[in-house]
C-alpha cells in the first residue's frame, strides 16, 4: 500500500484578525476597509456585550468604534498590537454609550407619571359661581369708560 500525499492547496492561508496588522489594511480603500470591518466587528461586538447595552446602543457604539478606528488607522503607531488598540477604543466608546443610557434612562424616567397620588392642594378651592361673582362684582366697580366691552351682564 502506497501512502498518500495531501492534495496541494493553491491559496494562501489568511491570517486571523487577532494576527493581522495595521499594514495589512493599508492602504485604506473601500476594499481594505470593508475587509476590517469584516474582520473586527464579531470581536467589538462581544467586548461591547460586556457592557449589556441595548442592542441598538450596541450597534451603534460598535459602528463607532470602526468608524474611530478606520479614521486612525493610518497614524497607528504599532507600539501595541492592533488587537490592544481596537479593545481600548471599544473599552472607551463602551463607556460613553453606558453613560448615554444612563442619561437617557433617566430623562425618561421623568418624564413617567408618578404612582403615587399628587398631593391635596393646601388652597382651597373655589367653585365656578363662587369665582363668577366675584370677578363681575370687580367688573362692576369699575367706571363705565374703562370697563371691557367684551363682557356681558346676565
Amino acid at each position: 500500500m502506497q501512502g498518500v500525499s495531501p492534495p496541494e492547496v493553491s491559496c494562501t492561508v489568511r491570517p486571523g484578525p487577532i494576527q493581522r496588522t495595521a499594514a495589512d489594511y493599508l492602504p485604506l480603500t473601500e476594499d481594505a476597509a470593508g475587509q476590517f470591518a469584516a474582520d473586527w466587528t464579531p470581536i467589538v461586538l462581544s467586548q461591547l456585550a460586556r457592557f449589556r447595552l441595548p442592542a441598538d446602543l450596541a450597534e451603534d457604539a460598535g459602528q463607532e468604534v470602526l468608524l474611530r478606528a478606520l479614521r486612525g488607522l493610518p497614524s497607528f503607531r504599532a507600539e501595541s498590537k492592533l488587537s490592544t488598540w481596537l479593545y481600548t477604543i471599544t473599552w472607551r466608546e463602551g463607556l460613553r454609550a453606558a453613560q448615554r443610557l444612563a442619561r437617557r434612562s433617566e430623562r425618561e424616567t421623568s418624564l413617567q407619571p408618578s404612582s403615587e397620588p399628587a398631593a391635596p392642594s393646601t388652597t382651597p378651592a373655589l367653585d365656578q359661581s363662587d369665582e363668577r361673582r366675584r370677578l363681575q362684582a370687580l367688573l362692576d366697580e369699575l367706571p363705565p369708560a374703562s370697563a371691557p366691552r367684551w363682557v356681558t351682564t346676565t
